[in-house]
């Protein structure tokens, strides 16, 4: 039975992966440094038509109750749900 492979550790600091092709999310995500990611999912978060129509019905449901936003990460204080969740708010917090 073979193991499974793990990821060489990081060096460059945290990392985002990519967000899930139902959240958008920049195509490079796991390439770019935290600060980096968050400046490029904001604006594809306010810039692509289906995002925006994605967040502006998030944010509908929202208003109506309790909205749970799921994802898998170990890491989560650099994870793009922190991103969507402030879109979600209509605030923009210092994420970094």
């Amino acid at each position: 039975m073979a193991s499974p492979r793990s990821a060489p550790p990081s060096t460059s600091g945290p990392r985002t992966p990519p967000p899930p092709p139902s959240c958008g999310g920049p195509s490079t995500a796991g390439d770019l440094p935290w600060p980096q990611f968050v400046e490029a999912y904001r604006d594809e978060l306010t810039e692509r038509p289906e995002a925006v129509a994605a967040v502006e019905q998030l944010r509908h449901e929202a208003l109506k109750g309790r909205v749970t936003l799921l994802f898998a990460g170990h890491d989560h204080v650099h994870c793009h749900a922190r991103v969507l969740r402030e879109a979600i708010l209509g605030v923009e917090e210092d994420l970094t």
